[in-house]
């Protein structure tokens, strides 16, 4: 059986080409052919196929993971890492200029708790210090295509707020319109 693999790059990826007609057969019965290899290769080897097919599951309301992860792992879901990542810069921005020596963390705010009493409670001593409660909603998934457009909404609620709404933990913030942090530091 004669096997040819000319190796091409092509952004990025290794383009194969497997000239034989049946490559394998295992003891099951079951082959490997050339057009099964090639085809592979090919929606392999077209990134605009790959990136439809995620944008059309993501319009259709699948989980947006990361990694080799399983469907039982939502909190790799690039969503709540976009809504982490608002709330560290949120946090980020609150604290004094020159404040960097002081630790910072940011947290998911309890419902009907305070974040004071979230950083010190939660921090085992580390973080007890509460800089304020932000909270990030609404924030737009597509670029923006004026200068007037609103990217995303959020509010500084202080350290004493002690609403129940938007605890992420439970389950809220994605499909609601908020979802609050609270920011705590040494």
């Amino acid at each position: 059986m004669l096997v040819i693999v000319p190796l091409a790059m092509v952004l990025g990826a290794r383009a194969i080409s497997w000239a034989a007609a049946q490559i394998k057969t295992w003891k099951t019965g079951d082959t490997l052919t050339a057009d099964d290899l090639n085809a592979t290769f090919a929606a392999l080897n077209s990134p605009q196929t790959v990136v439809d097919n995620f944008n059309a599951a993501v319009a259709g309301g699948a989980a947006v993971k990361l990694g080799a992860v399983t469907a039982a792992a939502p909190q790799y879901d690039l969503r709540w890492m976009m809504q982490h990542a608002a709330a560290g810069a949120a946090c980020a921005a609150a604290s004094p200029a020159g404040d960097s020596q002081a630790g910072h963390v940011v947290l998911s705010k309890p419902t009907g708790v305070t974040c004071a009493a979230a950083c010190a409670a939660n921090t085992a001593g580390a973080y007890t210090s509460c800089r304020t409660s932000i909270a990030i909603g609404s924030v737009r998934p597509t670029q923006a295509t004026a200068y007037t457009d609103v990217l995303a909404q959020n509010y500084n609620y202080g350290c004493s707020d002690s609403q129940s709404n938007y605890d992420e933990v439970a389950g809220q913030g994605l499909n609601s319109s908020y979802t609050a942090y609270c920011c705590c530091y040494r």
